[in-house]
């Protein structure tokens, strides 16, 4: 999705830079909007892995730092672990 902002981007300076105002600036909104989609996608993805790091690793990202119930939690989703005996 970044490469799609950054090629509209080259198509509205290069629009741009030919005189073509108005394919300069539909381009340059159409990149706009696909950053702004990216970033916000970006974003979302830092906080689902910042609140469940076992869901993208299968592990947890501190180990040290949590117990084993606690590491395989997953508040956002509501998993808990299952006991295999």
């Amino acid at each position: 999705m970044l490469r799609l902002a950054l090629l509209f981007l080259i198509i509205a300076l290069i629009a741009g830079a030919l005189g073509l105002g108005g394919v300069s600036f539909i381009s340059g909104q159409i990149a706009w909007v696909l950053f702004v989609i990216f970033i916000i996608l970006f974003l979302l993805s830092l906080l689902i892995l910042d609140l469940c790091p076992n869901i993208a690793c299968g592990f947890s990202a501190k180990p040290h730092a949590m117990s084993e119930e606690s590491r395989n939690y997953c508040p956002l989703l509501k998993i808990t672990p299952t006991s295999t005996s």
